[in-house]
């Protein structure tokens, strides 16, 4: 240990500069010890925090260590604690774009619980107390492992904006989660459920006005869009506009476009001949009714009555439940929409590279999660192995008559 390394600062007393405190032999000697190291020309100084020699020392070898691996000395690293990191979480969430409500809601969890606590000094033990905490709570292992996802973006963060030191291997308290979501819809399903799609307007009937229930064929191609792309319902497909739709694109197939997604990769899709003449026939009834109404609007999907008119349709959660119930399919998301996408995709063929940017997957182990194998798909498997047996069989029939 070289000289000067660990020292007692002196200081001067209240009200007197150090200089006339150092002439007039006042200087007082602190009782804490300091360290003094040189790191790439510079000096670094920091309070060890303790009187004892033997600690200081430790805390010493503990900074020359940490100088040798490369580690950044951060001053008053253990001195920052949750709730300052939480507001540099919510910065980089709005720096990159992320869904900042998303992490508001985890955040609530975990700041009582690690808000006013110093991230230097939190434990594994803590973290097992949180999880402990939460399940008592009923909360769901995948709730669980999300909010731990943020506490352990804490300690990169910090990291690497320099304000921490320590480290917590977070991950080592995930929870085991239920496995992934298997609904999706058959052909009969999806078609009940599309005869089923209905909305409630009012029209004059023998001069009265009386409420009808019509079919929604606008959110019918919502659906059918859906279905065949399996994009996100309300992120990308409710939030459709006209200019996103070429009829006359890909020598006359048409094209649907999306500007932006969930993983910010926009995508351009050729219609199928169903999907074309859909969009075809809802682009002529928007037309229609802009003529007689003399609203102009960008949007494809758009309230044309009630006291949202005129307004983009931002969700269709009541009649799509009721539309499920009706048609003996209870309790389905549309978000199962996009896993038979991915299935029919694959029943049929399509290169899965093809595929994951029709549906926008990037990343091939989310496109097999989506990918849901059904008891017919195991029972056309069985028909063409047993065909392929009696191929065989009758191939090895042939080749034994032609020997005799």
């Amino acid at each position: 240990m070289a000289k000067h390394e660990l020292f007692r600062p002196k200081y001067s007393p209240a009200g007197i500069s150090y200089a006339d405190a150092k002439v007039q032999g006042t200087l007082r000697e602190s009782q804490t010890y300091w360290i003094r190291l040189w790191h790439e020309g510079r000096a670094v100084r920091e309070s060890t925090g303790t009187d004892n020699l033997a600690l200081a020392r430790q805390f010493l070898r503990n900074r020359k260590a940490m100088l040798a691996k490369g580690e950044p000395v951060v001053r008053n690293a253990n001195k920052i604690t949750f709730s300052e990191i939480s507001d540099r979480l919510k910065r980089d969430y709005a720096n990159n774009g992320k869904d900042e409500k998303t992490l508001s809601f985890r955040l609530a969890n975990l700041l009582p619980a690690f808000g006013v606590r110093r991230m230097a000094d939190l434990r594994p033990d803590d973290v097992d107390h949180y999880v402990s905490v939460r399940r008592a709570k009923d909360a769901a292992n995948g709730t669980i492992n999300r909010e731990l996802q943020v506490l352990a973006r804490g300690f990169a963060l910090g990291r690497k904006l320099g304000l921490l030191t320590a480290t917590l291997r977070v991950r080592d308290h995930r929870l085991t989660e239920s496995a992934p979501r298997q609904g999706f819809f058959e052909a009969d399903q999806y078609a009940a459920v599309l005869r089923h799609l209905t909305r409630v307007v009012v029209r004059v009937v023998d001069g009265r006005k009386r409420k009808v229930r019509l079919a929604a064929e606008d959110l019918k191609l919502a659906c059918a869009i859906a279905n065949v792309f399996g994009w996100r319902m309300r992120s990308e497909i409710l939030t459709l506009e006209r200019r996103h739709v070429s009829l006359d694109a890909a020598g006359g197939m048409g094209t649907l476009s999306l500007d932006a997604s969930k993983n910010d990769d926009p995508r351009c899709c050729v219609l199928t001949p169903d999907l074309r003449s859909a969009i075809a026939a809802q682009l002529a009834s928007l037309d229609a009714w802009q003529r007689a109404s003399g609203i102009i609007t960008p949007y494809l999907f758009v309230h044309t009555e009630g006291r949202f008119r005129g307004q983009r349709i931002a969700d269709f959660v009541r009649v799509w439940r009721s539309a499920c119930k009706a048609a003996g399919v209870p309790g389905r998301l549309r978000h199962d929409f996009r896993r038979t996408a991915v299935r029919n995709l694959t029943n049929a063929c399509v290169p899965e590279k093809v595929a994951m940017e029709i549906t926008g997957h990037r990343t091939r182990s989310v496109f097999d999660r989506y990918r849901i194998v059904s008891q017919a798909d195991h029972v056309r498997a069985a028909k063409l192995l047993a065909a392929a047996q009696n191929d065989d069989a009758a191939g090895a029939a042939v080749r034994h008559d032609a020997v005799r």
